[in-house]
C-alpha cells in the first residue's frame, strides 16, 4: 500500500465497514411461533420491496441483488433469525 494517510488505530474498534462498490445494508431479527421459517422468509422479503418502494420514489435505482439467511430454521419451529444483505 502507497500513500496511505491518517492515525494509528486504536486499542479497540466499535465497527469495520468495508465497501466494495455503492451501498452495502445487513440487518438480523428473530422472529418467533408456529410457521417461524416461513414468516422470516415473508418478512425479509417485505423489507426488501418496502426498501425498492422508497428507493423508486425518490429517483433512486431498486436493489437488484440480496441475500435472504433463516438461521436455526432446521433446528426449531418456533424461533428463527434472519439475517439479510443487501448489495
Amino acid at each position: 500500500m502507497k500513500g496511505a494517510r491518517g492515525t494509528t488505530p486504536p486499542s479497540t474498534y466499535k465497527a469495520s465497514i468495508t465497501v466494495v462498490e455503492g451501498w452495502r445494508i445487513e440487518g438480523m431479527l428473530m422472529i418467533g411461533g408456529r410457521d417461524a421459517a416461513a414468516k422470516a422468509e415473508a418478512t425479509a422479503k417485505a423489507i426488501i420491496s418496502k426498501v425498492n418502494k422508497l428507493l423508486t420514489e425518490r429517483k433512486i435505482e431498486p436493489i437488484k441483488r440480496y441475500n435472504i439467511e433463516l438461521l436455526g430454521a432446521e433446528h426449531s419451529a418456533f424461533s428463527v433469525y434472519i439475517t439479510f444483505s443487501i448489495q
